[in-house]
């Protein structure tokens, strides 16, 4: 709200002002983006990935914001969770097809 507007309101600068500061922080929409990836990363590793960097992103917003950061880092936490498992189940395949059947 302008100054000007809040002239012709008859309410006073000061008070404008009051009503700014009592706006509650949000949690940056970027923190819900990184997670919704992070979940969706069992599908394939993309997901995860852009989870990841989403969710690094995003907490740093989310720090200067003051909110979501265990939002963000849950995501961070759930896409390395599972760009481990995915390696791990990769690594297991490789080891299993090396394998001689003899």
């Amino acid at each position: 709200m302008t100054t000007v507007a809040a002239h012709r309101e008859g309410n006073s600068l000061a008070t404008t002002e009051a009503r700014n500061e009592e706006i509650a922080p949000r949690t940056p929409p970027l923190v819900y983006s990184a997670l919704v990836f992070a979940l969706l990363g069992f599908a394939c590793g993309l997901p995860a990935v852009i989870g990841l960097i989403l969710g690094i992103i995003g907490r740093r917003q989310a720090k200067a914001v003051g909110v979501g950061v265990g939002l963000a880092t849950a995501a961070i936490i759930v896409s390395v969770a599972w760009l481990v498992l995915i390696m791990l189940l990769i690594g297991k395949a490789q080891l299993d097809g090396a394998t001689p059947s003899g």
